[in-house]
């Protein structure tokens, strides 16, 4: 299964030196703000083989429903025809050893022969999406639903195709323009439909849709996973672990699944049980980097520091650990553990904020190092990217203020100490919000060529 979802976060971590009790508890939050992404990268899968699935539920169906009789239209309609196999070929061959003119030229010729079956045009809008070839596999599904419009999964992959281009529009359209279709098809349109609602801004009838799509089918672990996730962004946590509960009753060793109910119950503000979610993943998958990841970030909100960066260095050993995260955590580790190892922790931290966007959390750790080694300089214009990133970050308005006094810098310190006094009094602004308004949209951002696979 391909990526969908592209991770945009970090998780952060609490006040690591401050001892102003209100300070330590918001930074708890804060911290939360930069964690969800992280998982989305394993957990958002949601749309991958979702295809698949509905073509052999489809087959599965129609055979039931057909018995004994021809299937109107025949191989004709659907089937292939005498250039359809030179045809994929070339468009396999320029894929993998041509570049654009070639692959231009044989899509050409693709659009150009009329005879075409439905099936070659939908490999061949798969193997598009499969290279993230969105524009051109929308160009061939397009024909695709156009030459055969009773063909209820070209239009379903054009508006995957039109969905990943981010023209919501277009994909509902797509979408829509689908003869009603059996009972499998219309689930996977109610599924697609609720992700193209959601990008709408339609949350209320994206939720509907996702419901009855997981409803009509539990045992779809894609569908689970994906109405949970939904839940996550809502911030209705208990939800959430309920929708992948179910799911695993029908997934018993869905580690996708089990990371689904950790995160919520991370989120949740239930980190001790999330950690041993956790351990039963690993328990089950010892390379799973992501529950390794989630794990450290639940030990190092318990307080639990020592444990925390053992298995954050063990992730950072595993060169198929998400490593900007594990940089992050593993530096937060050692500034709560007193380590004297500044050269590493600014080391990690600068390979945090080069691969993890907006890492506000990630300069206001840097700083603290900053601070730590006697460069208030250094320090302030840390704290200064934070707060430019993440105007709403209080901690870090706070701690610039505390460093602009400390240098004599009255009216900086004035102006700093009032907006954190600002920033604090809007309650949303240093709790889990922040994960919501920094990292969870990240989550809607589909890449669903993966549905294809």
């Amino acid at each position: 299964m391909v990526r969908w979802l592209k991770a945009r976060g970090v998780v952060a971590q609490r006040l690591t030196q401050s001892h102003n009790p209100q300070m330590e508890y918001a930074g708890s939050k804060c911290w939360r703000s930069l964690l969800s992404a992280c998982f989305s990268l394993v957990l958002v899968g949601a749309l991958g083989l979702v295809i698949i699935e509905l073509a052999l539920a489809t087959c599965v169906e129609a055979s039931q429903a057909t018995q004994g009789h021809p299937v109107p239209g025949g191989a004709q309609a659907r089937g292939t025809t005498g250039c359809d196999a030179s045809l994929v070929a070339s468009l396999s061959q320029a894929l993998s050893r041509g570049g654009p003119e070639q692959i231009e030229q044989v899509l050409t010729r693709i659009m150009q022969c009329r005879e075409l079956g439905s099936d070659v045009l939908l490999r061949t809008g798969t193997e598009l999406m499969e290279r993230e070839l969105y524009p051109e596999a929308s160009q061939v599904l397009s024909g695709c639903a156009h030459d055969h419009p009773d063909v209820f999964e070209c239009h379903y992959s054009l508006a995957l195709a039109e969905f990943a281009l981010q023209r919501p529009h277009d994909a509902m359209a797509a979408l829509e323009s689908a003869a009603p279709g059996l009972k499998q098809q219309e689930l996977a349109r109610y599924y697609l439909r609720g992700k193209i609602r959601e990008a709408l801004n339609q949350p209320r009838e994206a939720e509907q849709d996702l419901w009855t799509a997981f409803s009509g089918h539990p045992s779809n672990e894609n569908y689970a996973l994906d109405l949970g996730l939904f839940c996550i962004r809502h911030r209705e946590y208990t939800r959430a672990v309920a929708v992948f509960q179910r799911g695993m009753s029908y997934h018993r060793h869905s580690s996708f699944l089990r990371l689904g109910i950790a995160l919520a119950q991370f989120l949740g503000g239930r980190e001790a049980v999330a950690v041993e979610t956790c351990r039963d993943i690993l328990a089950l998958q010892p390379n799973f980097s992501s529950a390794r990841l989630l794990m450290a970030f639940g030990l190092y909100v318990g307080g639990r520091y020592a444990e925390a960066e053992k298995i954050a260095a063990a992730g950072l050993r595993d060169e198929h650990s998400q490593q900007p995260y594990l940089n992050y955590i593993h530096a937060a580790l050692l500034l709560k553990l007193q380590s004297r190892e500044y050269n590493r922790m600014l080391q990690e931290l600068a390979l945090s904020s080069n691969a993890i966007p907006n890492c506000s959390l990630c300069y206001f750790t840097e700083s603290k190092v900053y601070q730590a080694l006697g460069n208030s300089q250094a320090a302030i214009a840390d704290l200064e990217k934070a707060v430019a990133q993440n105007p709403k970050f209080s901690e870090a308005w706070y701690r610039l203020g505390s460093l602009y006094d400390r240098l004599g810098r009255a009216e900086d310190a004035r102006r700093a100490f009032s907006t954190f006094r600002e920033v604090k009094a809007e309650k949303s602004s240093n709790e889990t919000e922040l994960i919501h308004d920094l990292f969870i949209p990240a989550l809607g951002k589909a890449d669903p060529g993966g549905a294809l696979r």
